[in-house]
């Protein structure tokens, strides 16, 4: 049976460095048993740490999560658009070598449009983002932080469901920088 795990957002200010291997281990120090890695600013973590940062997790009983860039809008076009894509898959890529179950993702920005034409546009692209992963052998699950919006017409499609591998949440990152301060 699953337990409920509760952990940081980012490597805990009390940690001895800033890097994410001695974020996993004051984490552990400090009795939790997860952390969220911070890609929010940039993947700035190569394959190699990312073998090791998996070896420290395991070794620790840390369960790992991924938080992508910040800067992803998947209701853009051309090359913001494929930029996006890539942050996401690139998140997975490393987050997947790391152990990491799941990438949460700011998916969007309203731009003057309706909440339910930007659903259709997001909900298109986490799809094909989903299948891009499983063609990648990744089991990796996607958390969307979606605004109130988004979320209100995400829940009003009840004939069209998001395929297994995405999850909706509403949510706020200001919670997140209480729990850093572990």
């Amino acid at each position: 049976m699953e337990r409920l795990l509760f952990g940081t957002a980012g490597t805990p200010l009390s940690s001895k460095g800033n890097d994410s291997l001695s974020g996993i281990k004051r984490v552990r120090e400090l009795g939790l048993g997860c952390m969220e890695l911070e890609f929010v600013r940039g993947i700035r973590m190569g394959e190699s740490m990312a073998h090791m940062v998996a070896e420290v997790a395991k070794e620790l009983d840390v369960r790992l999560s991924v938080h992508a860039p910040y800067y992803i809008n998947l209701n853009a076009a051309g090359d913001t658009l494929a930029k996006s894509r890539e942050r996401i898959l690139n998140s997975a890529r490393i987050g997947s070598i790391c152990g990491a179950r799941s990438v949460v993702i700011h998916a969007g920005y309203f731009q003057g449009e309706t909440g339910q034409a930007v659903y259709g546009k997001i909900k298109k692209q986490l799809m094909e983002l989903i299948e891009q992963l499983r063609s990648e052998d990744m089991n990796i699950t996607e958390g969307v932080f979606a605004m109130h919006r988004f979320f209100t017409s995400a829940r009003k499609d009840r004939k069209v469901q998001f395929p297994r591998g995405i999850c909706i949440c509403s949510g706020a990152d200001r919670e997140k920088a209480w729990a850093r301060r572990a």
